[in-house]
């Protein structure tokens, strides 16, 4: 899912330690795993434009059906409890390393900037939810005051109120209370406030924007193939070579997730820096 090469002397210790982090949440994610799956072993897919987008909207609004449904049907007592907790839970870092991963442009979630205020929308109730289930399970109704509304559908409420910016009429007396609250919010405002930046970051949200992504590869016996998520056929990839072990004339051809460079000396090796632009609308 890495949509440009990832350097730590250009992009800083602050972008290491999140590409760090995210690495670690790709590995364990679900999505990534079933997403790259897809991409790699389904020609139908790899050839749609539209993947990316269809995808994770899907992947999102499954996770939400499964988790309203343990919320309402699902055992939450003893040790059942737990396990949807932890469930719940992974579902909440996936969600945001992945949503931060996607403003630092290590990975793309798809589709345009509406498009993800969208799944950023369907994210802020799976963030209640999620919590809605915690709170349930971990916190006794005395753990708030006044004290936290009886049943499941109860608990939904409270975790509606206590993410801001709706406010909320519950206060929160205990240590672990108070952590989770402020997990809460904190998730809540995070992934608002990137989609929308990135949702605004569009020049003219009318028209077709322009997407650009960058990295360098290497020839050898004249050739490479590169794999980056943000290739498509049709894309416009710029080439410059870097240094004087590319003498020939240089061309690319583009597919899902990956190009190939060609030039037109076989024993050419050297180093190739390209710019892939793509419009989106």
């Amino acid at each position: 899912m890495d949509s440009r090469q990832f350097d730590s002397k250009r992009d800083g210790p602050v972008s290491t330690l999140i590409f760090a982090l995210f690495s670690v949440s790709k590995w364990i994610s679900l999505g990534s795993q079933l997403h790259d799956y897809l991409t790699n072993h389904k020609a139908a897919r790899k050839n749609n434009p539209n993947f990316d987008t269809w995808f994770f909207g899907l992947y999102v609004l499954a996770w939400l059906a499964a988790l309203l449904i343990i919320l309402q049907w699902a055992p939450l007592g003893g040790n059942w409890g737990l396990v949807f907790v932890a469930l719940a839970l992974y579902r909440l870092q996936d969600m945001i390393l992945g949503t931060i991963g996607d403003a630092f442009v290590f990975n793309t979630i798809g589709g345009t900037g509406g498009s993800k205020v969208l799944l950023a929308v369907v994210n802020v109730f799976l963030i209640v939810v999620i919590f809605a289930i915690t709170f349930y399970v971990l916190l006794p109704n005395s753990a708030f005051t006044p004290p936290a509304p009886i049943g499941r559908f109860g608990h939904l409420f409270l975790s509606w109120s206590t993410l801001p910016p709706l406010g909320s009429g519950f206060l929160a007396l205990s240590t672990r209370a108070r952590s989770l609250v402020m997990v809460e919010s904190a998730a809540g405002v995070l992934v608002t406030v990137i989609a929308l930046s990135r949702f605004l970051s569009a020049p003219d949200l009318g028209e077709s924007a322009v997407t650009s992504t960058y990295g360098r590869a290497e020839l050898t016996a004249g050739t490479t193939t590169v794999d980056d998520k943000a290739a498509k056929p049709g894309s416009t990839i710029l080439l410059t070579p870097q240094d004087d072990k590319t003498r020939g004339a240089l061309r690319v051809a583009a597919e899902a997730g990956r190009f190939t460079i060609t030039s037109d000396v076989d024993t050419d090796s050297g180093v190739v820096a390209y710019e892939i632009k793509d419009l989106i609308s």
